[in-house]
C-alpha cells in the first residue's frame, strides 16, 4: 500500500504564521533594471508587427513602451474595472499603431481586366 502524503507536509508556507518552512524561500522580486529590461523586450517584440523597432518613430516607440508597461503590471489585487481599463488602453494603443502602420493593399488586375484588392 502506497503512503499518502498530506497537504500539510508539502506546503511551503506555514498556514498560521505565513512564514516559509525550512528549506524554502520566498520568490525573489525583480530589480527595477530587470523589470525595465522585461518591458523593453516586450515592446521590441510587439514592434515586430509594425516593421521592427528601428522603423518606428519616437512617439510610436513611447506608445509601445507604455502598452508593454501596462501589460507587465501585476494583476493581483486589481478590480475587474481596473483590469478592463488596462486591457482597453492597450487595445487602443495597438489599434492606433496598426492604423498608422498599415501595409498598403495590393491592387491585382486579373486576366479579365477587373481589379481587386489583395
Amino acid at each position: 500500500m502506497a503512503s499518502v502524503t498530506s497537504l500539510e507536509s508539502r506546503t511551503v508556507q506555514d498556514p498560521v504564521t505565513g512564514r516559509f518552512t525550512d528549506g524554502h524561500r520566498a520568490p525573489r522580486r525583480l530589480s527595477r533594471a530587470e523589470v525595465r529590461a522585461a518591458v523593453e523586450a516586450r515592446a521590441h517584440n510587439m514592434a515586430r508587427e509594425f516593421g521592427g523597432w528601428s522603423d518606428l518613430g519616437e512617439t510610436d516607440r513611447g506608445l509601445l513602451l507604455k502598452a508593454s508597461e501596462l501589460l507587465q503590471r501585476p494583476t493581483r489585487g486589481l478590480s475587474a474595472e481596473q483590469s478592463t481599463r488596462i486591457a482597453n488602453s492597450v487595445d487602443r494603443i495597438v489599434r492606433g499603431l496598426r492604423k498608422r502602420h498599415a501595409r498598403p493593399k495590393l491592387v491585382v488586375v486579373d486576366s479579365s481586366g477587373r481589379t481587386r484588392l489583395k
